[in-house]
């Protein structure tokens, strides 16, 4: 068993490449009901770990705020933009089934 130590120390893209592996594992349904509870709580704290980096760096993201002459006249915080094919009251809701 893996340690939280063991896993921070994962680059995104290895964490991201171990989980693809257990997931390839899993789907083949060779391993017995055990070694499979095993991986699938593996590749779970793989994907946590993950999701950690992905929030850290939409954190990072900055949009550059232009002002005349292209003069960069600031820096504001990224925001999450979200679908716009989806409704929060409706997620089935696509921009064409709106107009019918």
């Amino acid at each position: 068993m893996d340690t939280v130590r063991d896993i921070e120390w994962l680059s995104f893209e290895d964490a991201m490449n171990e989980l693809e592996s257990i997931a390839s594992q899993l789907e083949t349904g060779d391993a017995p009901l055990e070694t499979s509870i095993e991986l699938f709580e593996r590749g779970k704290r793989r994907e946590q770990h993950c999701r950690k980096i992905l929030e850290a760096a939409e954190e990072k993201v900055e949009r550059i705020t232009v002002g005349e002459g292209a003069a960069a006249t600031g820096a504001v915080p990224f925001r999450r933009i979200q679908n716009p094919r989806r409704s929060h009251s409706d997620p089935k809701v696509t921009p064409n089934s709106q107009h019918r």
